[in-house]
């Protein structure tokens, strides 16, 4: 009980969810310690206590959510779909099995390891512990999607019953094969295939390595160059990094284990972590990113390999916002040889503009065809001024020799998330910008030109036309 309960505890570190699990051992220890004659009152007093506190925090923790964002949808969550998702993530989410069938299988069979536990020993309360740890996590979550607010399905909620369900199976067919007879136990032995058979049927890597960190970091075993390194976009993801010990040498943007919505990368942090692992012998950076805007807003970790690499990038993992098969990004850019130091090279610029007499003023501009990915890159770095101009937007736009527009990609000067006020004096800002284009356009033939506009309507725009490198 203590190491389950500790193990329990420690799933904290993992998601807020495995509140509603440890509740089932504040109410099962309770109940134990209320049955001690000595201790009755005494306990009687802390255990509802510690009930009450971690309810406390349970809604501390989900005040600072905020529901409405990307999750909640109007409408009712159907039983049956939720059922569905939470069962199937329990087997996919392991990477077990490819069959809907085997994964209502192998829930079956942990459902039916409990009842003979409860059966066949004894130790029923040990079997209600575990069964508890199932349905108590599942009934929070369809009271809250039901009653309180829809949300989008996700079986990742569920998380927490993988251990129950798995300690369900093993009690399950420990207490069958004790307490029946040899005939049985070689039945109950022979309906061990059915993990088996998961486990020999289970999904192979697909050619498109749809995304998690697993299949990234065997892209990166199986493909990365001897001299190649790695940069990691996000702080969590160096946690995924020495789980599945990198097998090229990697650093941060920026250099933190968790994240930090506060704290936004700047040019000097970004370069001093890209020399930690850069060498002349380097032969190409791969970029591997999860949820990275929240501390790169103006996207260091892709503007500094897009220029050591004129722009070229091999799109190996990808985003796709909409469906989201992947939250997990991995690129990599060949570096050029004998490139100029980034900071020379912008120092170097002889400046193009400025927001009034003291506003931000731009100091050039790079433009690049990354050829692989049918996309323009623009990079323009700035200076803060002494004045911030907030309403003031930068818009970039590709069109054809017809004047016809192509794309068009308008943000504030850096980017959102990162207006002027987060500026530092004299430290080069970046305003990373992608435009596509059709992949059997001419680039020759189109034209790039990049706005400084004011939103509010009082500074009059300012314009010139980009040229690629």
């Amino acid at each position: 009980w203590p190491i389950y309960t500790l193990t329990t505890l420690l799933l904290l570190f993992t998601h807020y969810t495995a509140l509603a699990a440890i509740g089932v051992h504040f109410a099962l220890i309770g109940l134990w310690f209320l049955k001690q004659p000595r201790q009755r009152i005494f306990h009687g007093i802390i255990v509802p206590l510690t009930i009450m506190t971690a309810l406390g925090i349970w809604v501390v923790l989900m005040g600072a959510r905020n529901f409405s964002e990307g999750t909640a949808f109007p409408g009712d969550a159907r039983l049956d779909d939720w059922l569905d998702a939470y069962i199937e993530y329990y087997v996919f989410g392991q990477k077990n099995v490819t069959e809907d069938t085997l994964a209502y299988v192998l829930a079956g069979f942990a459902i039916l390891s409990g009842a003979a536990w409860a059966a066949f020993t004894g130790e029923k309360r040990k079997a209600l512990f575990a069964i508890g740890m199932v349905l108590l996590p599942f009934a929070a979550l369809l009271i809250a999607l039901t009653q309180i607010e829809a949300k989008l399905f996700s079986g990742r909620h569920a998380w927490m019953t993988w251990q129950a369900l798995s300690l369900l199976a093993g009690g399950g067919v420990t207490s069958a094969v004790r307490r029946i007879g040899r005939g049985q136990a070689i039945l109950i032995a022979a309906s061990l295939i059915l993990p088996v058979t998961a486990f020999v049927q289970r999904g192979e890597l697909d050619e498109q390595f749809r995304g998690d960190f697993r299949q990234a970091f065997e892209i990166i075993e199986s493909n990365a160059g001897q001299h190649d390194v790695l940069m990691l976009r996000d702080g969590t993801i160096f946690t995924a990094a020495e789980y599945y010990d990198s097998p090229i040498p990697y650093a941060g943007v920026p250099a933190s284990n968790i994240i930090n919505v506060n704290h936004r990368v700047e040019f000097f942090e970004a370069m001093d972590q890209f020399s930690q692992v850069l060498t002349p012998e380097t032969g190409a950076i791969w970029v591997m990113a999860w949820q990275g805007d929240t501390m790169d807003p103006a996207e260091l970790a892709y503007g500094i390999p897009e220029y050591l690499s004129n722009g070229q990038v091999e799109i190996w993992m990808n985003t796709a916002p909409l469906n989201e098969p992947s939250k997990v990004s991995l690129f990599r850019y060949p570096i050029v040889p004998d490139k100029q130091p980034l900071f020379e090279h912008i120092v170097d610029f002889e400046g193009l503009l400025q927001v009034q007499t003291d506003g931000p003023s731009l100091l050039g501009y790079d433009a690049y065809h990354s050829t692989g990915t049918c996309q323009v890159i623009v990079h323009s770095w700035w200076w803060r001024g002494e004045r911030d101009y907030p309403s003031i937007m930068l818009s970039a736009r590709i069109f054809t020799n017809q004047d016809e527009l192509i794309d068009i990609d308008d943000q504030p000067l850096a980017n959102y998330g990162f207006e002027q006020d987060y500026w530092t004096p004299l430290t080069p800002t970046l305003a990373r910008q992608v435009l596509a284009i059709p992949c059997d356009v001419v680039v020759d033939s189109v034209r790039i030109q990049l706005v400084v506009y004011d939103n509010s309507g009082d500074i009059p725009p300012q314009q010139f036309d980009v040229r690629l490198q």
